[in-house]
């Protein structure tokens, strides 16, 4: 079993390391700027083309930027806050499966939990409560946040290693 300091540098190479966490969100977030870039651009030729000046416009979006986000800024905004949040959750199961393999825990098989409001699970993750499979199998089929289901980056749902007795389902407070 390896001691703090080399489970905490295990971590940060998995965080930081060529091809790990903080080089997947920073593609992620350049992805989102070139996202809002374009529909910017698209919305700038429709003002102007519906008649309004370039200080007109400059007006529009600084009182956009100003009410917290409206029409322009906060599809932006709500896209890097989801995507910041996905990196933390990340970052949350690299910890958690560096320290389970430190510890020696099985991980070969992965059930999945269900972590639902009182609106309940969203119908993509309620059939898989409980299911037990690889990680190849999940990776396949799409994992917690990965966007495979209707709730995709907004999914509190979890795997959990099988052999650990955890609940199939967890109703959290809104």
């Amino acid at each position: 079993m390896p001691d703090d300091k080399q489970l905490t540098i295990e971590i940060a190479n998995r965080i930081y390391g060529e091809g790990g966490l903080v080089t997947n969100l920073n593609g992620a977030v350049n992805d989102e700027i070139a996202i809002f870039a374009a529909e910017m651009e698209k919305e700038l030729r429709g003002l102007r083309r519906a008649g309004m000046t370039d200080n007109a416009i400059r007006q529009l979006l600084l009182d956009d930027i100003e009410a917290g986000g409206g029409r322009f800024f906060k599809p932006f905004r709500n896209a890097i806050v989801a995507q910041l949040n996905t990196g933390i959750a990340e970052a949350a199961e690299i910890g958690k499966n560096t320290f389970l393999e430190s510890e020696g825990v099985d991980t070969s098989r992965w059930k999945w939990g269900v972590t639902q409001s009182k609106s309940g699970p969203c119908p993509d993750c309620a059939p898989r409560a409980g299911r037990v499979e690889t990680m190849d199998v999940w990776e396949t089929i799409g994992t917690p946040r990965s966007g495979f289901s209707v709730c995709r980056e907004n999914c509190l749902c979890r795997l959990d290693p099988a052999g650990i007795d955890t609940p199939d389902k967890v109703i959290i407070e809104e």
